[in-house]
């Protein structure tokens, strides 16, 4: 954890910013190199082992990240819950004693049907 008023690292030294993208980026710059340097069938299928190899780095922290925020959202989840089930309101919603009543005069569309049509005359 840094401590208060100290500089703060730089992004490029960060472990998991260079397992994110300075990693898939050299593997795939190695593959660039091979293919300059040896300009034959070896040279071809090392370029496609390592941009492979490189891009599948990328594509596993990405889906690694993914998942990760999925269950960032369910733990945000589970406490606006949590808060509903102790205060009987979502945290996002004010106070159940300051909102405006939802209908008036006993229509509870304004005298409209949900889907917008006019409600049906009884004769």
């Amino acid at each position: 954890m840094a401590q208060p008023g100290a500089s703060p690292r730089p992004r490029w030294r960060d472990p998991l910013f260079l397992v994110r993208w300075v990693l898939p980026a050299l593997v795939v710059l190695a593959g660039l190199v091979v293919l300059v340097v040896r300009r034959d069938a070896i040279g071809v299928e090392a370029f496609a082992l390592l941009t492979g190899a490189g891009l599948s780095i990328w594509l596993l922290n990405f889906l690694y990240r993914l998942s990760v925020s999925g269950v960032r959202d369910r733990d945000e989840e589970d406490r606006a819950r949590r808060y509903f089930d102790e205060h009987g309101h979502w945290p996002d919603e004010e106070r159940p004693g300051n909102e405006v009543p939802a209908h008036r005069g006993g229509q509870s569309h304004g005298g409209r049907s949900p889907r917008g049509a006019a409600p049906r005359r009884r004769d």
